[in-house]
């Protein structure tokens, strides 16, 4: 008796995670390594080519596919049905473009999309999620502070510099307030002469993990123990909850990574992101 595939398209993203919370939370690992899925599922409203979601699955398997753009397609599951999804993507004409996963499973998916869809693949950037159980270091000066709307317009200028050194992103000032404004107390800052200095934030904050992003320290005051100061601080409010702090790390930054193994953290999964580009 041939056993048979089960294929849902979702019209949006409420749909979506209803059907699929069991996989994609199915431990605290797996939640960190699919945060991403619950926040573009929320605004995922309607279903067009740049907008979906797929699911297939095959008795206890499944992979899971989610775009909402501007964001990178999401794969997540198990790789053995990537040619069925595949399938779904060309069926539906949709977009690819960048796509977040586990490297063998986004490899996995691009090679038989690229059999249906010629089209080039690049790896683009390979990250860690790295967590916390037990802190290591603190902040025992007690210097670190939560910020507030006071504290917007320092708090710009610092995200402003860290899209520019990360991603050359050269956003205007005013563009970056209205971004961050209402959200400063989710950043922590380390001040010299009243001057931030250094910085992080909380970010994808559920009832048991919390993610920290956004750490910068400019330049001419790195090497000076400041980020590892304001990290712990946050690592610190979020134990003290309950909650598991975890993190992206750059693959190609051993500096930082030395820090946050420094703090306590250890790797937990990889992350790549890889583009494929369609040849026309």
């Amino acid at each position: 008796m041939k056993t048979l595939i089960n294929y849902k398209v979702y019209k949006n993203g409420e749909e979506f995670l209803k059907d699929n919370k069991k996989i994609l939370h199915k431990d605290i690992t797996t939640k960190m390594q699919t945060a991403f899925f619950d926040l573009n599922a929320s605004k995922f409203q309607s279903f067009d080519v740049e907008h979906y979601g797929f699911s297939v699955s095959l008795k206890e398997k499944k992979l899971l596919l989610l775009k909402c753009a501007p964001y990178n397609a999401l794969i997540y599951g198990d790789r053995e049905l990537s040619a069925e999804v595949a399938k779904l993507v060309i069926e539906y004409g949709v977009t690819v473009g960048n796509i977040l996963g586990e490297k063998e499973t986004v490899v996995a998916f691009l090679k038989e999309y690229q059999k249906l869809k010629p089209g080039t693949i690049e790896n683009i950037h390979s990250m860690s999620i790295m967590a916390l159980q037990k802190l290591s270091f603190s902040d025992e000066n007690h210097s670190v502070f939560q910020c507030t709307s006071n504290d917007l317009e320092g708090l710009a200028v610092y995200y402003r510099a860290f899209y520019m050194e990360l991603f050359n992103s050269d956003r205007s000032l005013d563009e970056i307030k209205e971004m961050i404004k209402g959200s400063e107390q989710s950043f922590y800052a380390y001040k010299i002469n009243n001057t931030i200095v250094s910085i992080a934030a909380k970010t994808r904050e559920s009832k048991d993990i919390c993610c920290i992003s956004h750490v910068y320290t400019t330049p001419e005051h790195r090497g000076k123990g400041y980020s590892a100061r304001v990290v712990s601080k946050v690592c610190e409010e979020l134990l003290n909850v309950k909650k598991i702090p975890y993190l992206y790390v750059d693959n190609n930054n051993p500096i930082s990574n030395h820090l946050y193994l420094k703090l306590g953290f250890s790797y937990i999964v990889d992350q790549e992101q890889y583009n494929f580009k369609v040849i026309e």
